[in-house]
């Protein structure tokens, strides 16, 4: 299967968006600045290190960490930075044991991040290691019941990280799904989505979680993950394939899910209490 890299989604998605998109695929030369007027980007701080595909987390202080990924001579990474709005300055702090791509980074209520799989050189692994702010330092933790890369995770209400779909060289895990606890740091499955497809997890407000295909299938359908039953129900047909696109929650409570590969700038919405597709009305522009 084809390895794709994938942002990192989930409950802390909204926070994270901001500091995903600040970061962008490569450091450049900067120096930093503030931003001088409403809608307008400015030049700040530049990374210590070149990198593309990494995880970005805002962080309980208002730092960003962001972790692994790959430098502009293809070499994989287990190296990590800190942002400091305060000053647009990055410093480097622990490494990961593991460099990784295609990994997901899961903010958990402890403060702690949880990065989980990914894949370098020697393949995909089920891996997982928790970065602590206090100390700057990794640790490993229970590792995944399968190897999986370019999944999708996202902070379930009740602490617990649900990870589902990604590629495996070795086994399918489009379907698969599994539970991360943080109290004993273990993995165990869950139901199996109904669907072999890549995915991007989306919390809803009732604690359900919405998974978007961004396969670029056609035909495409969302699922919903209930954790109270552990099982998946597929949603109505979607209008349109997303594969690389993304999905957030709305302050309204419905999902957007909007873009892709092929250059398709059309977004729709989910609605979770009517459980249906709806297309956006007007156009999408840039500033």
């Amino acid at each position: 299967m084809i390895h794709r890299s994938r942002k990192g989604t989930g409950a802390v998605s909204a926070l994270a968006f901001a500091a995903i998109v600040a970061v962008g695929l490569f450091a450049v030369a900067a120096s930093p600045a503030l931003a001088q007027a409403s809608e307008t980007w400015t030049v700040t701080g530049s990374l210590n290190t070149a990198r593309a595909n990494h995880t970005a987390t805002l962080l309980p202080n208002g730092q960003v960490l962001v972790a692994g990924g790959e430098n502009g001579a293809g070499l994989f990474l287990a190296s990590a930075e800190l942002y400091n709005p305060s000053t647009g300055q990055w410093t480097v702090t622990g490494s990961m044991s593991t460099p990784r791509i295609g990994h997901q980074a899961t903010l958990l209520p402890n403060g702690k991040v949880l990065v989980s799989g990914g894949h370098n050189t020697t393949g995909e692994f089920a891996s997982a290691e928790l970065y602590d702010p206090s100390t700057g330092r990794w640790t490993t933790t229970g590792s995944m019941t399968i190897e999986r890369t370019s999944h999708s995770a996202t902070l379930l209400l009740n602490g617990q990280v649900l990870v589902a779909a990604g590629n495996n060289m070795i086994n399918s895990t489009g379907d698969t799904a599994e539970l991360y606890n943080p109290s004993t740091g273990i993995w165990h499955a869950t139901g199996n989505m109904l669907s072999d497809h890549l995915f991007t997890l989306t919390l809803l407000p009732d604690g359900r979680a919405l998974a978007v295909d961004d396969s670029g299938n056609v035909n495409s359908t969302g699922e919903i993950y209930d954790p109270s039953t552990g099982q998946w129900t597929v949603t109505g047909i979607m209008y349109y394939a997303h594969f690389g696109g993304a999905a957030v929650l709305l302050s309204n409570g419905d999902v957007l899910a909007y873009g892709n590969h092929f250059q398709c700038y059309a977004g729709q919405f989910f609605n979770p209490s009517a459980d249906t597709w709806s297309r956006t009305i007007g156009q999408w522009h840039r500033h």
